[in-house]
């Protein structure tokens, strides 16, 4: 990079003195006589503002920034090997405004041999810092550290193309819209170690490389991210707007070792290609415990691009998704070459196909030849407590001494993620944490069940409490009863009271008198609750249970049917409202689950599908749910929508009229379709019904229309073949936003024009689309990772003879897959 200097002269000792010996400034907005034109040796001539700092540092110079609050610095600067700049926050400091009109709070531009440590930047939730809380690129060897970015618009802490940078002990929190750290384009041996990392958007970790040409600087660049090392950080509660606890895009010749990731809400460790140059490949994850949340994806997912991440080795870690479907780790078939797993441990569910299909670990080792050492528990059975955030092993734990020192040619680290040493037992164990035989397991005290049951001419109910995870020492927890639907006097005698273990015991009862009455009253609950442990002790996840006094007395629940045989609404009537009534008696609480299928209606183009349950309290005779009508220009036939009862509770059974038919009276005129398009490269397969655009000027196309693009994009034109896409009209594309102005037509009848458009790219969803039709907004959204196309319908009127397609504005990265032009006659 470039070497700055800079003929500056500052007033010492001496006025105007030119400034020849390294220097220790400091820096207090709120000291009295602070000012930017004192000469920032001392606190007593302490400079006001950041920024002033920034502009008179040079090689070897240090700041010291007093408590206080300010607005944000850009440094220009290079320190050197030898004689680094340093800007260093006492405890205190706040920065709470960007440094300029770029957003960032701090911004190294281009300075190398930065260190920036302690301070604290508050984003305001974006509107006070929009973009980055701590920004550095086109720099080498800067060091970020003790630092907390909080709230800031887009990132905690930025980085972009920047070698050798450290980024260790920060904290970086609730990023608006995407990362807590994001480490950007092509570096080399990047280091993020011991960072705290939640309540980001997206991703906690992102490393993404760029394969593409910077259209400012015109930097060609390599598209790979080489030698990272990430370790030691804690990251959860990321990712609901999609990404990674730790994503590495054209990731290589790294490591990533000794970090917890738990209950991230998208995948937890990612190796794959979409901006970089090449696959993720090459990279070694050892020691790692992740853990999904049940609205996530997989535990570890490598997956291809244009050639595979390939060459990869895992092993000693933990992984586990709570997502019903996914589970350890999902690879795609491109990426299994050099792909090395094993002694891990966590689910029972693996993919080769990129998560379509789950396997069990035999099946995953009997087509892999993967993982002949790991093994299959529980979160209960691995962690000493799971409920309470604890993912240290257990002292039964099944991970304990199963990993290795050494697997595949790799080489897991020496100390876990506190620093303790490895091995501390016979062998090295599985996850961040390495068990400390000398720890006191004093266990995990929960109720025996979620549930229990008593007769309400029983006595007493007894109930359970259990400590698993360790018995060591004595310890002790509150229980106490509260009223559900019971009440407490009439129907049960109220209790609280303290459970005491000896060391040792592992089980502990208290009981509960019940009162028989005659009443018809129906099943009624009691709430059980622990509280307050004590000795070390911590309470599991069953920490509250429920006891169910059944009752005893005859019942009449009565028989629950709709209240007609069919109903009927106008389709441009919005909903229709269907009733339930419940006959033959109402005295207990009762329920009865709906559900709508398709007659001759279909489902999200007629209706909208509905099911749920229908709750009836003692003495309710009557319940109702709505559909809700979905107007459509179509023409066709009055159509039916079919109406089901199914599964009664409470004793009530289903009458006669458990099934219903709800019609749909049309209201449209005659359409008739005028032409099908489907953007695709030359070559393409041309989906049945659709003609071809490959990107040409507009021109008679020879197939009886003339249609085409008001400049030639056919180096815009792709065709993905992705598993991801529906069929092909969903894997082919015309990139509409690479040139300005660019814009589609096709010469129509002049008339009145329903037209269907849908943008999309299987592989990516970093895009926004929003696509007119004769100036009217047709498609408006944003893609997630688990929906990559936004479709859109409007009615438009033409009066020139085209039928014209163009970008709307705010649209990014505009994709256009196919539309379906109709004309209203």
């Amino acid at each position: 990079m470039l070497t700055k200097s800079k003929n500056r002269f500052r007033p010492l000792l001496e006025e105007l003195e030119s400034r020849m010996v390294l220097s220790t400034f400091f820096v207090d907005t709120n000291a009295a006589g602070a000012s930017d034109s004192n000469n920032g040796l001392s606190g007593t001539s302490a400079w006001k503002t950041l920024q002033h700092a920034a502009n008179m540092v040079e090689a070897g110079d240090t700041v010291i920034v007093r408590a206080g609050t300010y607005k944000g610095f850009q440094l220009e600067t290079d320190g050197t090997a030898t004689q680094q700049i340093i800007f260093r926050a006492d405890p205190g400091v706040i920065i709470n405004q960007a440094a300029n009109s770029r957003g960032h709070g701090i911004n190294l531009e281009g300075a190398s041999w930065i260190t920036i440590e302690g301070f604290r930047v508050e984003g305001g939730g974006g509107t006070a810092i929009t973009r980055a809380g701590i920004r550095s690129v086109e720099n080498d060897h800067v060091t970020i550290r003790n630092n907390i970015s909080n709230a800031n618009g887009y990132w905690g802490i930025l980085t972009g193309y920047s070698d050798y940078v450290t980024i260790e002990g920060n904290t970086t929190t609730n990023s608006v819209t995407e990362h807590g750290i994001y480490v950007s384009n092509s570096c080399l041996n990047p280091i993020i170690r011991n960072n705290t990392i939640f309540g980001n958007r997206a991703n906690g970790i992102h490393m993404n490389g760029d394969r593409y040409t910077d259209s400012a600087t015109g930097k060609p660049l390599t598209g790979i991210i080489t030698g990272a090392l990430v370790e030691g950080n804690i990251i959860y509660n990321n990712g609901t707007g999609g990404g990674s606890g730790i994503n590495g895009d054209g990731l290589q010749n790294s490591v990533i070792r000794n970090n917890l990731v738990y209950n991230t809400h998208a995948s937890g460790i990612s190796l794959y290609q979409i901006d970089g140059a090449q696959g993720s490949k090459n990279n070694l994850v050892v020691n790692n415990t992740i853990l999904v949340s049940s609205t996530g994806r997989w535990a570890l997912n490598i997956s291809g691009g244009d050639e595979g991440s390939t060459g990869n080795t895992v092993f000693n870690n933990i992984f586990w998704s709570d997502q019903s479907f996914r589970g350890a780790i999902s690879i795609t078939a491109d990426s299994l070459a050099g792909f090395r797993s094993d002694y891990n441990a966590g689910e029972d569910r693996f993919s080769i196909d990129g998560g379509n299909t789950a396997l069990t670990l035999a099946q995953w080792r009997a087509q892999t030849g993967q993982d002949a050492n790991s093994l299959v528990a529980t979160q209960a059975q691995l962690f000493l407590n799971p409920a309470g955030a604890d993912y240290h092993l257990s002292s039964t734990s099944p991970a304990r001494d199963r990993g290795v020192a050494t697997f595949n040619g790799k080489a897991a680290p020496i100390v876990d993620r506190e620093g303790r040493a490895r091995p501390s037992g016979s062998a090295y164990d599985i996850g961040a944490y390495e068990f400390v035989t000398t720890t006191s397991n004093p266990g995990v005290l929960q109720f025996s069940a979620a549930t229990y049951s008593v007769g309400e001419n029983g006595t007493t109910a007894t109930i359970a409490v259990t400590r698993t995870g360790g018995s060591d020492g004595s310890v002790a927890v509150n229980y106490a009863t509260s009223n559900g639907s019971a009440t407490a006097g009439s129907d049960y005698t109220a209790r609280t009271g303290t459970l005491s273990f000896a060391a040792g015991e592992t089980s502990k009862t208290f009981t509960i008198p019940i009162t028989n009455d005659t009443a018809l009253e129906g099943n009624e609950t009691v709430n059980l609750t622990l509280s307050n442990p004590t000795g070390g002790a911590t309470l599991g996840s069953q920490s509250t249970a429920v006891l169910t006094i059944t009752d005893d007395e005859v019942a009449q629940p009565g028989v629950l049917q709709f209240s007609a045989a069919t109903y009927s609404v106008n389709e441009n009537g919005g909903s229709v409202t269907v009733t339930v009534t419940r006959t033959g008696g109402s005295n207990l609480p009762v329920a009865v689950n709906y559900a709508t299928s398709n007659g001759t209606a279909t489902a999200g183009s007629d209706y909208t599908a509905k099911s749920g349950t229908l709750s009836f309290a003692a003495g309710e005779t009557s319940k109702t749910f709505t559909i809700a009508i979905i107007n459509d220009t179509a023409v066709e036939a009055n159509e039916t929508i079919n109406l089901t009862l199914s599964g009664p509770t409470g004793g009530a059974t289903l009458g006669s009229q458990s099934s219903a038919v709800v019609t749909i009276v049309n209201d449209d005129a005659a359409a008739t379709t005028y032409a099908r398009i489907n953007f695709s490269r030359a070559g393409s397969p041309v989906p049945t019904g659709y003609l071809a655009d490959t990107g040409n000027v507009f021109g008679n196309r020879g197939n009886g229309f003339s249609y085409g693009w008001s400049v030639d994009n056919r180096s815009y034109a792709r065709d993905r073949n992705s598993s991801r896409s529906p069929d092909e009209r969903y894997d082919s594309f015309n990139h509409m936003q690479k040139r300005s102005g660019t814009k589609w037509e096709i010469a129509v009848p002049n008339g009145t024009y329903q037209v269907y458009v849908v943008a999309g790219d299987p592989n990516a969803y970093d895009s926004v689309f929003k696509i007119n039709v004769e100036g009217v907004l047709a498609v408006n959204g944003t893609p997630t990772s688990n929906n990559r196309w936004v479709e859109g319908t409007v009615t438009v009127n033409v009066t020139d003879g085209r039928l014209t397609i163009s970008n709307a504005t705010g649209a990014k990265n505009n994709k256009i897959n196919f539309v379906d032009i109709v004309r209203i006659q």
